[in-house]
């Protein structure tokens, strides 16, 4: 279980550098709100290199639902091997009944973690855009509670459930037979 939590942390850990800064462009970009180092539709290098905060803010939130996601996966997938894989490695069968299963959990738990995080991402960039100061994740979700919004946190599960079935099926397939 060990060599499986430190792959979690590295994984989460590289998200924030990699996906964070990808995570809020599409954010932006999905909204249509301003990216502040691209002007007239062009990089602005040395404005990228300034806007650092504005890349990485959000960070903590994309490794805590990074590894909560990537956590449930590799767990699900060492407890419920055994139970399900009855041969050296899984037919398409077994790997369809664990993906199924790991994308469930995975959906339930992670999907409105990740939803928190783009809506939040969103309201970050609006802020910034207005000069204003940045809003913190505590205040966030509770301005969520107040207008009874949490539940909205779920919109979309469905597609987000049918994407995850396929990519856990294909993963607990090829990382079983490594």
């Amino acid at each position: 279980m060990l060599p499986q939590a430190a792959a979690t942390v590295v994984i989460a850990g590289s998200d924030v550098f990699c996906m964070n800064p990808f995570e809020r462009a599409k954010v932006c970009l999905l909204n249509r709100r301003p990216i502040p180092f691209v002007c007239n539709g062009k990089l602005d290098w040395p404005m990228l290199f300034r806007s650092r905060e504005w890349l990485f803010t959000g960070g903590t939130l994309t490794f805590q639902t990074s590894f909560v996601h990537v956590g449930i996966f590799l767990t699900l997938k060492h407890y419920i091997s055994p139970l399900i894989v009855k041969g050296d490695t899984p037919s398409f069968y077994e790997s369809l009944q664990m993906g199924a299963l790991i994308a469930a959990a995975q959906t339930v738990i992670t999907y409105p973690l990740l939803t928190f995080r783009a809506k939040l991402h969103d309201q970050q960039a609006e802020l910034f855009n207005a000069g204003k100061d940045r809003i913190s994740t505590t205040r966030f979700f509770y301005e969520l509670y107040r207008k009874n919004k949490l539940l909205l946190l779920y919109s979309g599960a469905m597609s987000r459930l049918v994407r995850g079935f396929v990519i856990a099926t294909q993963d607990a397939s090829a990382l079983h037979n490594k």
